[in-house]
């Protein structure tokens, strides 16, 4: 079913749906009510490689929203844009854009990487909705077939980059920064020797064609059983999100009359090399343990998710710091707190009354020394007709001074709307 909100309970769907939401929202720090619009599609050929019903020919998946208000943000984005040939019985080529894990094995369990997995955490991801980040695919070519009994292999190659996108972030030379609600806004002020001052922000981002035209390559070789499925796999390419170099000097603004900071942050996206492991149990697969090591870095992130019953998961996600960190210097630009280090989450979805109501919680929670957060989503949704629905939702943020939900802790928000599915 199509998930829309003002504050989106982050289920994991193996393939979404295609319909339209139409929600209202009212956020704690800001007067009245905001409009929302979320559009999901997906289409795919009829026709199907014959290694795999599951698969079709061509397939696209298209996801959107907009949200009114000058607060509000808006996104456009084709995760799944691919065309797939067949090279033998059990074996295709594909060109476009999809994930390798919705690729290769045999094509039972398609879905992509979820971003409280330990391969999520570090692929690039989608981030316009800052507290639902999604995982997306590449762009460029890959094969994917059997090598044996029960074992396959993927690979793919892409000549294109696309850094992660986060929530709309405005900067200026001569004006405060500026975004959406959940933007996560630089310093306004510098104090110096008592006196505040304020800073402005310039982007050198330098040639963009150096930054895109990076080539990204994924290998992996899967073993799938019947009562449990075994992934190895390793990609090199550049980290989603940039690593900001940053630079000050004091300028007056003959204009306005203003003294003020001009910082110039320069981003960069240094090459990783990623090695991990997936390991699923049961038929059904009810548990699943990943861990993904970069090498140049040092970190590694692990993660386990139980699923078992059919209302309820849970999970963990957590990053391990094998080497020191390099010393921070002085910045005016924060560091952003990291989402996947030290998580807990438990998600409950039960269905009442032939299925018509259901009703959601799902909860995230940081348990960080001096750096803990939470989030508490309550949701329920009723079905009039199996394609039309209604629903209302909370969001309940909380958190330290440096956590991650911490930076948005004003926005607790309730949201009620209309959803049609096709």
């Amino acid at each position: 079913m199509l998930i829309a909100l003002a504050a989106p309970v982050a289920l994991q769907a193996a393939v979404p749906d295609s319909g339209v939401t139409l929600s209202a929202q009212q956020f704690a720090m800001e007067p009245g009510w905001k409009s929302r619009v979320d559009l999901n599609a997906q289409w795919e050929s009829s026709s199907k490689v014959t290694e795999s019903k599951t698969r079709a020919v061509r397939e696209v998946w298209f996801q959107s929203f907009f949200e009114s208000g000058t607060a509000g943000d808006r996104s456009f984005e084709f995760d799944v844009a691919v065309l797939r040939l067949q090279t033998g019985e059990h074996s295709h080529l594909w060109f476009g854009r999809t994930h390798p894990w919705l690729e290769d094995g045999s094509g039972k369990r398609r879905a992509m990487p979820s971003t409280t997995g330990a391969v999520g955490a570090n692929w690039g991801q989608n981030q316009a909705r800052a507290l639902e980040p999604r995982v997306v695919g590449w762009i460029g070519a890959g094969w994917s077939g059997a090598i044996g009994h029960g074992v396959s292999a993927t690979a793919l190659m892409s000549p294109v980059f696309l850094p992660s996108f986060g929530p709309r972030l405005d900067f200026s030379e001569y004006s405060e920064a500026n975004g959406s609600r959940f933007a996560k806004l630089p310093p306004a002020h510098l104090m110096n020797n008592g006196q505040a001052i304020p800073v402005r922000y310039k982007i050198d981002s330098g040639d963009l064609a150096k930054i895109v035209l990076q080539h990204q390559v994924y290998l992996s070789t899967t073993l799938d059983a019947e009562d449990f499925g075994v992934r190895l796999f390793g990609w090199s390419a550049p980290v989603p999100s940039a690593r900001i170099e940053a630079t000050g000097k004091l300028r007056v603004n003959s204009d306005l009359d203003e003294l003020n900071a001009l910082v110039t942050a320069t981003p960069s996206f240094p090459r990783e090399t990623t090695l991990g492991l997936q390991w699923e149990l049961g038929t059904k697969r009810f548990f699943d343990f990943q861990f993904a090591y970069q090498t140049e870095s040092g970190r590694l992130n692990f993660s386990g998710e139980i699923r078992p019953f059919r209302w309820f998961r849970a999970g963990a996600l957590h990053l391990v710091e094998t080497r020191p960190a390099p010393a921070a210097e002085a910045s005016p630009v924060p560091a952003a707190p990291g989402y996947g280090d030290s998580l807990l989450w438990t998600e409950f979805n039960e269905k009442f009354a032939g299925d018509r109501l259901q009703s959601l919680l799902r909860i995230e929670q940081h348990v960080l020394s001096g750096r803990g957060g939470l989030w508490i989503q309550p949701e329920l949704r009723y079905s009039a007709d199996g394609r039309l629905g209604f629903f209302a939702a909370v969001s309940l943020i909380a958190g330290q001074d440096g956590s991650y939900f911490g930076q948005w802790r004003s926005l607790d928000s309730v949201g009620t709307g209309v959803s049609y599915q096709w």
